[in-house]
């Protein structure tokens, strides 16, 4: 039998259209067809479904209804959260470091992120690191620990990088701050070994040349004079005379005994340094004759008086 199509509708009509309907008021003749373009928009991901009802006025089955189900694909969103978002140390002494510091790394994005190498810059170091090469998955997160080490005193700024593959936001930046608190000057040089004793050595011939290493264990530059040793002694090789060295620094010097009489001989090796309060410092050497005698006197009075160093060990 003829069937006579009443208006073609949507049960929601929020995600689907229809755009064409050659069916609405339609009578279709047995075997005829019609058509209806449906189209699908969704306005959010997920599935979506509706129903396109199909009214016949002629028949006691109407209405007829046609599933429609779509699904709205979510956008990847790439996105990466610090906690904290940036990281103050406040006030340290030069020349010490910090306690670490742990900062969070999240993925809120909808998509898995891997992550780089992490890199920072400034007087800042990376202590602990849960994140370099990792894959985060949405919601989940890294920890990577952070100390701040100042080596000069005021304001020190830096950033903890952190890059993602495929991000167009990478690398992402974690801002970095401290102040590095002066301190008062301390000039310090040591000297390794404590002595020279050059041993016995026999008369009109000269020892072997011994070795001793100066450095610099103060917080500031120490800049040293012409270094000169005493009847009996002489310098073989000297790196330390006009020398700079910064905080840490080192050089060496070499000295050989050549007895002038019998017995022992004792005298200093002279160290003078700028701007030292504590200046000359002083590096003690011993060598003895193979001949008997009677060791020369101390310097006088109008000789510089060396202070004795400072040895570490």
């Amino acid at each position: 039998v003829d069937q006579v199509l009443g208006n073609l509708t949507l049960a929601s009509g929020t995600q689907f259209g229809v755009n064409s309907d050659n069916c609405s008021g339609t009578i279709l003749a047995v075997g005829a067809t019609c058509s209806v373009g449906v189209t699908f928009s969704p306005n959010a991901g997920g599935q979506f479904s509706d129903t396109l009802i199909i009214p016949v006025s002629t028949d006691p089955s109407s209405p007829y209804g046609l599933a429609l189900v779509g699904e709205g694909a979510v956008p990847p969103v790439q996105s990466l959260t610090t906690t904290p978002a940036g990281i103050d140390f406040g006030g340290l002494d030069q020349g010490s470091t910090s306690p670490i510091v742990n900062l969070q790394v999240e993925n809120n994005g909808n998509v898995d992120q891997l992550l780089g190498t992490l890199s920072i810059t400034g007087p800042f170091s990376i202590a602990t690191d849960g994140c370099s090469g990792v894959t985060l998955t949405p919601a989940s997160s890294c920890a990577i620990g952070v100390t701040f080490s100042p080596l000069v005193a005021g304001f020190a700024g830096g950033a903890l990088l952190i890059p993602a593959a495929g991000d167009t936001k990478s690398p992402y930046s974690v801002p970095l701050a401290g102040q590095g608190n002066a301190l008062p000057p301390n000039y310090s040089l040591t000297s390794s070994p404590l002595s020279l004793d050059f041993g016995l050595v026999p008369d009109g011939s000269t020892s072997a040349a011994r070795s001793a290493v100066i450095e610099n264990d103060g917080n500031v530059t120490q800049v040293i004079g012409v270094i000169s040793v005493g009847a009996g002694f002489a310098i073989a090789g000297d790196g330390c005379s006009g020398a700079t060295l910064p905080p840490g620094a080192t050089c060496s010097i070499d000295l050989t005994f050549s007895p002038a009489h019998g017995g022992t001989t004792a005298g200093t090796a002279i160290i003078p340094t700028a701007a030292d309060p504590r200046s000359p410092y002083g590096l003690v050497l011993v060598g003895e004759s193979d001949q008997p005698g009677t060791a020369l006197p101390p310097p006088t009075s109008a000789e510089p008086r060396p202070i004795p160093l400072r040895f570490t060990f």
